[in-house]
């Protein structure tokens, strides 16, 4: 499982649904992040797209019985 903390490298929003429901109804934001312990993984964002050098951690969130990596932002 691809997971834990680390900082994002690049990010965009895509304007459209994301396609399961509870998640990305109105857009989603996609990442590039560098995990401190392992490589450099592409995530969905929860929330706006973070800009570059944003910490926080990727954990995986089962949507629709999907296991999808999600990185959230730290709280300022």
């Amino acid at each position: 499982m691809i997971g834990g903390r680390g900082r994002v490298v690049a990010s965009t929003w895509v304007p459209g649904a994301f396609g399961i429901e509870g998640f990305g109804a109105e857009g989603f934001g996609v990442a590039w992040v560098d995990l401190e312990d392992g490589p450099r993984v592409q995530v969905l964002v929860a929330g706006a797209a973070p800009a570059a050098g944003t910490p926080g951690a990727v954990a995986v969130r089962v949507l629709e019985g999907v296991d999808l990596p999600v990185f959230s932002a730290e709280s300022a």
